[in-house]
């Protein structure tokens, strides 16, 4: 939690859990039972993490994210979890486990072609949320960073996506961050 504030901080990762859960749940949005328990269920675990003065066993991950939404008391939260479950306990648990690359290069490419195409939207939203730690960290060392994003036109697959990489783009600017994004397919940009 690098932020300058605890509440911009927790609203900002509120935003990016709705955006990484819509990727995995549904094109169609997330519904309002689905957004109240990922918005309850983030800040519960941030919240702890806050509490136990950032502790590395306290931090927030998928894993931790899943066991509070596993406590809510709401069939749509056992619902949800039970989507939820193959991306964490399942076959699909890229995201629910810790990176074991050490990211300390000024140069990093982050290559997502690998991934399903049913979660590239979700490993692009991981990738961006991992630059968003490290713009606030490089501006408070005094660094400017450049940020290259390629096939921009998957992160429009949903709404939260969108907002998402639209408010890194915006506010990159106050972080010392050149943003550039690249497509070869403009067409379905267009069409967001």
């Amino acid at each position: 939690m690098q932020y300058e504030n605890d509440e911009e901080t927790l609203n900002n990762k509120i935003e990016f859990s709705l955006a990484f859960i819509e990727s995995l749940v549904s094109s169609a949005g997330l519904s309002g039972e689905q957004k109240t328990l990922v918005d309850r269920c983030t800040k519960n675990i941030y919240e702890e993490y806050q509490i136990h003065n950032f502790s590395e066993q306290y931090e927030p991950d998928f894993i931790k994210f899943y066991d509070e939404l596993m406590k809510q008391p709401e069939r749509e939260a056992k619902n949800l979890a039970l989507v939820l479950e193959r991306y964490v306990l399942g076959g699909m648990d890229i995201f629910s486990k810790k990176t074991n690359i050490e990211i300390k290069n000024r140069l990093i490419s982050f290559d997502i072609s690998e991934l399903p195409r049913s979660i590239q939207t979700t490993g692009y939203l991981v990738v961006l949320e991992h630059i968003m730690n490290r713009l606030k960290r490089n501006k408070g060392l005094g660094k400017h960073t450049w940020i290259f994003i390629d096939e921009f036109h998957i992160l429009l697959a949903n709404p939260y996506s969108a907002d998402y990489i639209a408010k890194i783009y915006k506010t990159g600017r106050k972080e010392n961050a050149i943003p550039t994004i690249i497509t070869q397919n403009i067409r379905r940009c267009n069409q967001k």
